[in-house]
């Protein structure tokens, strides 16, 4: 049926519009594969995604037009019932073993079953029922976000949807005001379904928003019209004498499909109706749904009711604003560098005292795993950052920039900056384009160039200026930055090696107190023994991946340290490493309690500078 269903999406869909074959036969099948990336991330943000991952919603739509047929063909109650329950569980059955839409199968099945003994059950009843055997059936349920969504999308609507709909008001144009209900509860069931999964979209997903309230009055009739278009098309469209109803259904499944995803480019248009945030404190959400449940139980004094929902509402603005978010900056005239664990590959945010903000680099990796939407950015929210003044992009390899195109859309720096540019170089085309529609300056850094702020300069010591045009990134083409605040100097060299490291002196103006991130991960081919004479550090950091394919940091680098007597703080051991300095001493500590304190009288920072 799989194959059928493929195979007829192919022959009628395909030659009007490959992205129409794949949504069709995602909403049928729930087989997604085919979905363009560009489409995915385009309703997922604009928050319809929901409409193509096949869940209760599809089942429940086969479950109505079943019985509403054959009830055409059936006085007796019991005939359409016994039908619809053998489609709805041969449906899942090729479907697949989706959990979403188990869970839906379950849910009809016991309706149907129930309505089969003469009952008309809750549908509160039927989903508390259908959580209960979901979680005998698999108890880690409870950890299931999908489940999360599904049981939560479902009870918004069943438990307070009748509460904001209330009674239909008699009247003589009875017609005119059944439309404008539908119309009304359309939108109130989003609403209710938004209040009870709010908290879970905001920590898991990290984005929030108020598009969905608006473009499911597209989008849900829209699937709706793709679904039915597309079953019957199913049914109809291996029959060459029903040529021409095939046709009008692939067509009518082609609008409805255009309809859904172009409804999604509203965001595009006004951005600020979705946008991301910091996931809210446990605290803060355990509140939350504890004001909606008393404001949906209680049944005594309005005024409990009332406060419920005023504090409920309350908690929901902090969720979606995050004001707690700038407390966690750094102390007033302390700069904080911190090495952000990326895995095998870097990123590293400078918070100054005077609140500007640079990031260098933003990881990524080769997979599918977005690690500037998943790591960076919630790590930025974590240390206190809203916005970004400056992104620099050392150099274009994908474990540098790879997440930089998600963390400039999260967060719109003021400026993006390169080093030796790589026009054919397809990684940096994203944050160029990004660049231009938030109206970001695009800035080209070498030797020389350097930024005064109010405790701090940052000086740029590579690269110098290209002598041909480059065709491939090269390691020893990075940037490297100098962060001078008073005694404390931090060194991020990027990818850089040999082509850095010979030619380099400390300058009579170097700072006793010195940092120094290795340069590519701590490959041997960087960290040379005439560099760290050279540079004396007292603190080495190194941002690599645990057990990563590449042996970083390199065994050789690590005993040149060793011999030298400075201190090695790792990402693959240590995790993030969190530096924050007055100027005066800086204080080293990671998240797995490691801790260290530099002073000019330390040990460390009163080494002599060459060490043979």
């Amino acid at each position: 049926m799989r194959r059928h269903v493929r195979a007829v999406a192919a022959q009628w869909l395909v030659p009007l519009a490959g992205d129409t074959a794949a949504v069709v036969t995602a909403i049928l099948i729930g087989d997604r594969a085919g979905l363009d990336e560009a489409v995915t991330r385009r309703l997922q943000v604009a928050g319809t995604f929901h409409v193509i991952a096949i869940s209760g919603g599809n089942v429940a739509i086969l479950t109505a037009l079943c019985l509403f047929i054959f009830r055409l063909f059936f006085r007796r109650d019991q005939i359409p019932v016994w039908l619809t329950l053998v489609i709805v569980v041969g449906y899942g059955l090729v479907v697949g073993r989706d959990a979403s839409v188990i869970r839906a199968v379950i849910a009809a099945t016991l309706y149907l079953g129930l309505r089969l003994t003469g009952l008309v059950p809750r549908p509160t009843h039927v989903l508390a029922l259908t959580a209960l055997i979901s979680v005998v059936a698999d108890p880690l349920v409870v950890l299931d976000v999908g489940a999360w969504l599904s049981f939560g999308a479902t009870l918004g609507p069943i438990s307070i949807l009748p509460r904001l709909m209330g009674d239909a008001p008699p009247g003589p144009h009875r017609n005119w005001v059944m439309a404008l209900r539908l119309v009304k509860g359309l939108f109130l069931a989003t609403v209710a379904a938004e209040i009870v999964i709010l908290p879970v979209a905001a920590s898991v997903f990290m984005r929030v928003g108020v598009a969905g309230l608006l473009l499911n009055f597209v989008a849900i009739p829209a699937m709706v019209l793709a679904q039915l278009s597309g079953l019957l098309l199913v049914v109809l469209g291996s029959w060459p004498w029903l040529h021409g109803p095939a046709s009008a259904l692939a067509l009518t499944a082609h609008n409805a499909t255009w309809a859904l995803t172009g409804s999604a480019g509203l965001v595009d248009l006004v951005p600020w109706m979705s946008w991301r945030m910091p996931p809210p404190p446990v605290v803060l959400t355990m509140g939350y749904y504890a004001m909606v449940m008393l404001a949906l139980a209680w049944h005594g004094r309005r005024w409990v009711k009332r406060g419920a929902v005023g504090v409920a509402l309350a908690c929901a603005c902090l969720i979606v604003t995050a004001p707690w978010a700038p407390w966690q900056r750094p102390a007033p005239g302390w700069v904080r560098v911190t090495m952000i664990d990326v895995g095998q590959g870097e990123a590293i945010v400078v918070q100054f005292a005077s609140g500007h903000v640079l990031l260098v680099d933003a990881g990524g990796s080769a997979g599918t795993f977005d690690v500037g939407g998943r790591v960076v950015t919630p790590a930025l929210w974590a240390l206190g950052v809203r916005k970004i003044n400056w992104l620099a992009v050392t150099h274009a390899d994908v474990d540098h920039v790879g997440g930089a195109t998600r963390v400039a859309g999260d967060m719109p720096p003021l400026e993006i900056w390169e080093g030796v540019p790589v026009p054919a170089h397809p990684l940096m085309g994203d944050p160029r384009r990004v660049a231009q529609t938030n109206g970001a300056a695009w800035r080209r850094l070498q030797t020389g160039h350097q930024v005064e702020l109010d405790n701090a300069v940052i000086d740029v010591l590579h690269p110098p200026i290209p002598d041909w045009e480059r065709r491939n990134v090269r390691n020893d083409d990075s940037v490297v930055l100098r962060l001078r605040v008073g005694l404390v100097e931090v060194l991020l060299t990027g990818d850089a090696g040999p082509e850095f490291e010979l030619p380099f002196t400390p300058g009579e103006s170097s700072p006793p107190i010195r940092l120094l991130k290795l340069g590519h991960h701590g490959s041997r081919t960087s960290t040379g023994e005439q560099f760290l004479d050279a540079y004396a550090p007292t603190v080495a950091l190194v941002s690599a991946g645990q057990d990563n394919l590449f042996g970083h940091p390199s065994l050789v680098v690590l005993e040149r340290l060793a011999r030298r007597g400075i201190d090695v703080f790792r990402a693959d051991r240590d995790g993030a490493v969190v530096i924050e300095t007055d100027g005066r001493e800086a204080h080293v500590r990671t998240v797995t309690g490691r801790s260290l304190v530099v002073t000019t009288v330390s040990p460390a920072a009163r080494r002599p500078p060459s060490l043979r």
